[in-house]
């Protein structure tokens, strides 16, 4: 990835207006070896060179994480939004 791309691609990002807050936000989540879905960032990308709202067509933000030293569900419950 060019530094050119990866700036386009952040600022797409941060003009999100579901994104930029979540990626604000996101060291105070605390996850674990976490990610956000390349669902969304995908749409918004498509929704931004057609010209649609950037959140058109979007439901939901999926984020994952893997943490080594709890795989309980009362774990990941703990992590739910």
């Amino acid at each position: 990835m060019t530094l050119q791309f990866q700036r386009e691609l952040e600022s797409i990002a941060l003009a999100s207006p579901l994104l930029a807050p979540i990626i604000d936000a996101w060291d105070t989540l605390a996850l674990p070896d976490s990610w956000i879905a390349a669902g969304i960032i995908a749409q918004t990308v498509w929704n931004h060179r057609f010209g649609l709202p950037l959140m058109h067509v979007i439901i939901d933000v999926d984020s994952i994480y893997f943490d080594p030293h709890d795989l309980t569900e009362t774990g990941e419950a703990k992590h739910a939004a």
